[in-house]
């Protein structure tokens, strides 16, 4: 792909590109720890990169996800398992 302007003239390897975000990705999916039964809340916005306002008001009250969470006191933990299915 070219894409120009008058002074620039840029090429894109999209194969290339593809390549490397899939990699990129694969690497990020690889870092979540598979060893836990339970995210905190904590864990959970690190990994969605929600912010705590829009994983409350949008992701924590939704029917679908009252199955994965879970709380403890006054902490929400998340089973694993259950969460998975929305990031």
């Amino acid at each position: 792909m070219r894409i120009s302007d008058e002074n620039n003239i840029i090429e894109v390897n999209l194969d290339s590109l593809n390549r490397t975000m899939k990699q990129l990705l694969e690497d990020k999916i690889g870092q979540i720890d598979t060893s836990k039964i339970f995210y905190s809340l904590n864990d959970v916005l690190k990994i969605t990169g929600f912010s705590k306002g829009y994983f409350e008001k949008y992701i924590l009250y939704d029917r679908r996800f009252i199955e994965a969470r879970k709380k403890v006191g006054r902490k929400w933990i998340f089973h694993v398992n259950k969460t998975c299915v929305f990031y």
